[in-house]
This record gives C-alpha cells, structure tokens and sequence, in this order.
C-alpha cells in the first residue's frame, strides 16, 4: 500500500508538472460548482442510483451474450475484420447524434460543467425554452445507444475499457435527469420541494446530476462501491457532492 501510495503521488506530482491540459488541473474532468445540494435532490440521486443498477445488470447481461456469440460462432473469425465492422458502424450510428460525435473525455467534461464555465456550447447544452426537451431527448437516445455500442465494443481484442464508457453514459442519462429538474424548479418555484431554494440563485445544477449518474453507471458496470465514490471525487474535485454520489452508488449495487 505504501509503495502504491508513493508512486500515485510522484504520478500525480509529475502530472501537475506537465500540465497537459493547460489548466493547472490534474484531470480534464475536474470541474468547480457554485452552489451546493439540496435535500429534496437526494430523491433524483437515488433514481440515478437505480438507473445505474439497471444499466450495469443490464449491461453484463447483454455483454456476457456477446461474448458467447464470439466464443460459439462459425464465421467472422477474423478479430480485425470485426474491429472494422464495429468501427465502422459505431462511426455511422454515431455520427448524426451531436453527443455520441464528441470525444468521449470531452463529452464527460462539457456534461460535468456548469453552464457558466462551458466557453464554447457546441453541445447545445445550455439552450432554454423548447429546445430544452429536444437537448433531454437526444441526451437519453445517446444514453441508451451507447449502451448497446459499449456492450458489443468490450470484449473486443482492442485495449479498450468499461469505465469512461461507463462513465459517458451515465453523464448523459444523469444531465438529461438535471435537465428535467432545473425545468420543473423554474416552472413551479413555489412547491413544497423547493422552499429550501434561495431567490435569484440557480437551484439545480444539471452538472452535478452527470457526476452522480456517471458514478451510478461505474458502480452498476464494475460492481464496486467506496473505491468509484473515492475516484469520482477525485477526478472531478465535487468534493461537496460526495454523500449524494454515496447515495447513488450504494442503490446502483
């Protein structure tokens, strides 16, 4: 442990020296809210906890299949004939969605921040009025086709992994999630549920909800609990939303 320890902090030392993103952070998806969590919102955090247990039972069951049909199949032997047809058809299913187009660190993070630190909304993250549910719609069809795409990829012989799919996918059900409330706090102010808002003061931060649900889906896919609460923190600093992302994980597992 203590070897392990000293060699992620030279990593982490290193990193910061190299500054690769040029932000002075160590990860690209570190974000910075700017107001906290309310208890009414613990109630959206718990569906995201069952959305991410849904997805990762779901997610094994279709990946496992998958990975029988290789194992027992008489054709498309060849593993680089497969990798090309995958791609290719990733790349044609993909590509008419402005979501499933982005790359994937840069989708996780543009879905983490808030509005007001995201300079360029290529995304159409921000729009308001009845744009709103057009951005909510394509947000679940990008969730819900990457899905599909990430449980057929894994298991691929490429060096490609579960957990920033994961991670995407769960960002985009949760902000999609965010969404929904921000439109329902703005709408009706004056419910019971939102008396603990403060005037003048954004309520919901959809952020956030991506944070909780990309921690739901890792805790539904990898079956772990303190160790993605711990990572989820770490990588985006939301150090403040730590109970609320326990939550999710917890009933995620």
């Amino acid at each position: 442990m203590w070897q392990s320890f000293v060699c992620a902090m030279v990593a982490a030392v290193t990193l910061q020296a190299f500054n690769p993103f040029r932000t002075g952070k160590l990860v690209l998806y570190q974000v910075t809210y700017h107001s906290g969590w309310h208890a009414f919102e613990l109630i959206p955090f718990a569906l995201l906890g069952i959305f991410g247990g849904l997805y990762g039972g779901l997610f094994i069951r279709l990946n496992m299949t998958m990975a029988k049909w290789r194992r027992d199949r008489n054709y498309l032997k060849s593993p680089v004939l497969e990798v090309v047809l995958v791609s290719l058809t990733t790349a044609l299913l993909n590509f008419p969605i402005r979501f499933m187009r982005a790359q994937a660190s840069e989708l996780v993070y543009t879905l983490f921040a808030e509005c007001v630190d995201i300079t360029d909304d290529t995304l159409g993250l921000c729009k308001s009025g009845k744009a709103n549910t057009e951005v909510v719609v394509l947000l679940l069809i990008a969730a819900v086709l990457g899905f599909f795409l990430a449980a057929i990829t894994f298991g691929l012989q490429i060096p490609a992994g579960v957990i920033l799919p994961s991670m995407a996918i769960g960002a985009l059900y949760g902000r999609a999630v965010g969404l929904i409330m921000e439109v329902w706090q703005v709408n009706h102010p004056s419910w019971i549920f939102f008396s603990t808002c403060e005037p003048d003061i954004a309520c919901v931060t959809p952020g956030t909800y991506a944070i909780i649900g990309a921690a739901s889906a890792l805790g539904g896919a990898t079956r772990m609990t303190v160790s993605i609460v711990v990572i989820m923190f770490e990588l985006t600093g939301a150090l403040t939303y730590v109970l609320p992302i326990m939550v999710a994980v917890m009933i995620s597992k």
